[in-house]
């Protein structure tokens, strides 16, 4: 038991010692931030097949101070028609807002000199007609939490961690054969 032996190989209770100080340390300093940011889509269930509704696209910052926030969702064509994609209040600098076949694309910023957002709000709205065939319909956000679903913090962090996609169901009209005013209601 050389003095060399004792440095280089030490005790095995030192070794499980270090390695759980290690352990309790990184989770004391990664808790803090570990806050669950996130988008998701808003309950609508008195949506019609063949009449327009919207649905809201739900920011929550879990206590993150945020800038700026992306999102991008698909949708099948065939189910629902986007009639139009707007910005909400919390990041009210819209920076791009792009409709294509079978995707959504939304960008909001905080403007200039207005300080971060905190909480819950809306990021935008989607206004959209159900399809006269179709029995519900599935807008996802896509998988990735970096590029395309972002929300940007005061230290140009990306805080997004959760996105939550929804499928909606959708009620017949009161008469489909006849289209007209107050034939949106459902049967």
């Amino acid at each position: 038991n050389s003095l060399i032996n004792k440095l280089l190989i030490p005790h095995p209770m030192k070794r499980l010692s270090a390695q759980f100080i290690s352990l309790i340390a990184g989770i004391i300093l990664l808790a803090p931030g570990a806050k669950a940011v996130s988008y998701s889509l808003s309950n609508n269930d008195s949506l019609v097949k063949g009449c327009s509704g919207s649905i809201e696209i739900l920011i929550d910052t879990e206590g993150a101070n945020v800038i700026a926030g992306d999102t991008t969702m698909l949708y099948n064509g065939s189910e629902i028609t986007v009639n139009q994609l707007s910005i909400g209040t919390p990041l009210p600098m819209q920076a791009f807002n792009q409709i294509n076949a079978g995707q959504l694309k939304l960008s909001g910023a905080r403007l200039p000199f207005s300080g971060t957002f905190n909480g819950t709000g809306t990021l935008g709205y989607i206004n959209f007609t159900p399809s006269l065939t179709a029995n519900s319909g599935t807008i996802n956000f896509l998988d990735d939490l970096q590029i395309e679903n972002n929300m940007v913090d005061e230290n140009i962090q990306n805080t997004l961690t959760q996105t939550v996609s929804k499928t909606y169901n959708f009620a017949d009209r009161y008469n489909v054969e006849v289209d007209g005013v107050g034939f949106c209601t459902p049967d």
